[in-house]
């Protein structure tokens, strides 16, 4: 029996996704944004509120590179939808001007090459526009998902707005009883990832509700306003009380450069009632308890939303993980004992991780000679990516958030399913060998409850380029240095006499996969039951007393 299950991650072609606009930088253009950060006195320009300017401007998402090389030819602002050159040259003026002063001398520099177009593939084939590629590819994916109606309960109209979130903004979920309010909107997001060992990108598909504050009084940091041109996200923030009131206003100089550019001003905020379903929609900073919108989308949602990519993106092939159990065979006289799976949980905060175990769980007996002669275990894998897992697996935090995270979202998942040990994600970030080190603290906590654990490194594109990230190589690890000279020649006939090269073998998932398995207790090749030590056995043994010499 061999049954299919989809993910919420999605192979595609970037050949087939629209292009998008580029600005290019000049060798001027870099000079005016370097002196312009000596003016400013900080590491990095806030362009936060110049993205917000020009996705108001465009009516869609832009990117600034507050990131500028010295030298021209990168991509310095890149947009969804075509912006005015001199209206964009206008507002990094205008812009320039309100975040520091003495700055209309810089401000001529800022003049980048007009808008050219910017494919998908370019981005791919080019490592130094990673980050671009990072921020406009899901663009690119969203657009697509708004050539058509979503299939739901009802039709849904998605709206694309400058964030890249995917908002059913003409369809929300609204409740209003006595004094009681609450409105909340489906979202969907993209998210572009280059799943290990993989040649075609992925993207993973995320749902949630965006909730609405139906009343000023509630905590904010962000707010939707939608315009003829499109919706925008703005971030605002609450001061300190003064004179006995609350003050709610924009974060960045959003507001004033548009003023100054003569478009519409931006609402006030903090002021009236708000409008159930207006154009302006607060956004909760945190929820409050016993909501009457509930606090997800579902599973149901995220189907919905997958089936959608696929049907927008021509291209686009879900992956699949396998679940295979073994028909047990019975006759007529013969007892057999069921086979029981080895319950792995997956703890991850990136789904590569789990790609990565499941592709060593497949293919098991063409990358470890360990069972090849033996039997090669029923394995169970069910990855755990639980909310606040970005936060407690790949930064140092506090034992007691650490221990709450793990009693309220780990554990009663890992319980639930029985598994007897767990691959946890980590990153070499946070690897120390001091207490605050997660690892050391979440194999504490799972000893606790009796639950193995083995630790994977999480491996980004950039980090496996690099000698730090060697433990993706086909190459031997570290040892003597005429033992490794050997090995390397050795390797290097053998790959001669092939005619082709090996692709890379990720042994840190095959090393964790075959520890997670022996920490359960399974052996791959068991001894035979014999009533004894046969006779004329040799027994013999080496007692390593201490090393002389190293090497």
């Amino acid at each position: 029996m061999s049954l299919q299950l989809r993910t919420n991650l999605l192979q595609f072609d970037p050949e087939e996704l629209p292009p998008v606009y580029q600005f290019r930088a000049t060798d001027e253009y870099c000079h005016g944004w370097k002196q312009l950060t000596r003016l400013y006195n900080k590491q990095y320009l806030p362009s936060a509120g110049l993205e917000e300017v020009l996705a108001a401007l465009s009516g869609g998402p832009v990117w600034v590179n507050y990131k500028t090389a010295a030298k021209g030819g990168g991509t310095a602002i890149a947009s969804l939808n075509p912006i005015s050159y001199s209206q964009l040259c206008e507002a990094l003026r205008i812009w320039a001007r309100e975040i520091t002063t003495g700055a209309d001398e810089v401000t001529q520099f800022l003049r980048p090459e007009d808008a050219v177009h910017l494919d998908a593939s370019t981005l791919f084939a080019d490592p130094k526009q990673s980050e671009a590629m990072y921020k406009v590819v899901p663009w690119m994916l969203a657009r697509q998902l708004t050539e058509q109606q979503m299939e739901s309960s009802k039709p849904l109209t998605l709206s694309l707005c400058s964030d890249s979130t995917l908002l059913a903004w003409d369809q929300p979920l609204m409740y209003a009883k006595d004094d009681r309010r609450a409105i909340a909107m489906h979202a969907i997001t993209t998210q572009l990832l280059l799943v290990h060992r993989r040649q075609r990108p992925y993207a993973a598909v995320g749902v949630h509700l965006s909730h609405i504050l139906p009343q000023w009084r509630h905590p904010t940091h962000k707010v939707w306003y939608k315009t003829d041109r499109g919706i925008s996200k703005f971030a605002i923030q609450i001061p300190p009380m003064k004179d006995g009131q609350f003050e709610t206003r924009y974060s960045t100089v959003a507001d004033r450069v548009l003023m100054k550019l003569g478009e519409p001003s931006l609402p006030p905020l903090g002021q009236g009632e708000l409008e159930l379903a207006g154009n302006l929609r607060p956004i909760h900073a945190h929820l409050p308890p016993f909501w009457p919108v509930g606090n997800g989308a579902g599973p149901l949602f995220l189907d919905q939303a997958s089936f959608h990519f696929q049907k927008c993106v021509p291209s686009a092939k879900p992956m699949l993980t396998r679940y295979v159990g073994k028909l047990i065979a019975s006759g007529r006289g013969v007892v057999q004992t069921p086979v029981t799976p080895i319950k792995v949980a997956v703890i991850t905060a990136h789904t590569d991780i789990m790609a990565r175990v499941a592709h060593v769980h497949d293919n098991l007996e063409d990358l470890t000679p360990v069972f090849s002669a033996g039997t090669k275990p029923e394995v169970v894998l069910q990855q755990v990516q639980r909310p606040g897992a970005m936060e407690a697996l790949t930064t140092i935090t506090s034992f007691d958030h650490l221990k709450q995270w793990f009693e309220t979202q780990v554990l009663p998942v890992v319980k639930l399913m029985g598994a007897p040990v767990a691959i946890v994600e980590t990153v070499p970030e946070v690897a120390t060998k001091s207490d605050t080190d997660p690892k050391h603290i979440l194999r504490t906590l799972f000893a606790k409850h009796g639950i193995a654990t083995q630790f994977l490194f999480h491996i980004t594109e950039a980090r496996s380029k690099t000698a730090a990230g060697a433990t993706v190589s086909s190459e031997p690890a570290p040892m003597d240095r005429k033992m490794g000279k050997r090995i390397k020649k050795l390797v290097a006939t053998r790959l001669a006499k092939q005619g082709e090269e090996e692709d890379a073998i990720d042994y840190p998932a095959i090393n964790g996969f075959l520890d997670a398995i022996r920490s359960t207790g399974y052996a791959p090749q068991p001894l035979q039951s014999v009533s004894g030590v046969p006779e004329d056995t040799i027994v013999l043994s080496i007692y390593l007393d201490h090393i002389r010499h190293q090497g």
